[in-house]
């Protein structure tokens, strides 16, 4: 994509995150929610709902995670949720895109990532829903 193009898309994606009206809003318990019964439900040591602002992951909500933000370099979710659909990395020792990431290789030390996109109307990614386990999983289990 030339570098026009990019800038443009991301400008629109920037405003829709915007239009959301969700970046650096208070706690919600329905977000909140959502985060426990999936950490519960995958069995994992945090889930979590972050947004993607322009140098940031931004956490909504999240259940066993304690940051509220992460530079946007770092952000597993980012690096992994900005393809078509969900994402699921085994180890993260094995996966290039996840090896050398801070949260890999230092506390909480990221072994298992499971990343879903989240979209606008328009299909622009905004954020993510993340899972995420200090243990790798086996595809068979």
């Amino acid at each position: 994509m030339p570098k026009r193009d990019f800038l443009q898309t991301e400008t629109l994606r920037l405003v829709a995150l915007q239009g959301a009206d969700l970046l650096d809003t208070p706690i919600e318990s329905r977000f909140n929610r959502i985060v426990r019964l999936a950490r519960q439900a995958l069995r994992v040591r945090a889930a979590t709902i972050g947004l993607f602002d322009n140098d940031r992951e931004w956490i909504k909500a999240a259940d066993g995670w304690e940051r509220r933000e992460l530079p946007l370099a770092q952000s597993l979710a980012a690096a992994l949720g900005n393809g078509t659909g969900p994402v699921i990395v085994q180890d993260t020792h094995e996966d290039v895109r996840c090896a050398q990431n801070p949260l890999v290789t230092h506390a909480p030390k990221v072994r298992f990532c499971a990343v879903y996109p989240l979209r606008d109307r328009r299909e622009r990614v905004i954020g993510a829903f993340s899972a995420y386990d200090t243990a790798p999983r086996d595809s068979s289990s």
